[in-house]
């Protein structure tokens, strides 16, 4: 059982994002960042700001757009 939301983050090399629920669309990016070994995330609904996430530092891979 997760009890922190951002637990499965730890140490993993990427996020893939494939659901537009509410409880993932503004999520703390700075807490992930902290939690991953690699900060990269798929986004495979499009939810995310490019720009924004790679200015706090994330590689960003939006699924069906030009990255």
């Amino acid at each position: 059982m997760i009890d922190y939301q951002y637990d499965v983050l730890k140490e993993v090399d990427a996020l893939a994002l494939a659901t537009e629920w509410k409880r993932f669309r503004q999520p703390d990016f700075a807490a992930m960042k902290e939690l991953m070994n690699t900060p990269l995330i798929f986004d495979g609904r499009n939810q995310y700001d490019p720009k924004y996430l790679t200015e706090c530092g994330f590689k960003y891979i939006g699924i069906g757009r030009r990255n």
